[in-house]
């Protein structure tokens, strides 16, 4: 029980990382087009 709680924990934290991740990628390939423009 104890164990699968945790796993759960840990895979919306790397859900959650990976979104931001994604996010902050894209914030990037924009900034990379404005200053290409």
């Amino acid at each position: 029980m104890l164990i699968s709680k945790t796993h759960e924990q840990l895979k919306s934290i790397e859900d959650e990382f990976q979104e931001r991740n994604s996010k902050q990628q894209s914030i990037i390939n924009d900034q990379q087009k404005m200053i290409q423009v």
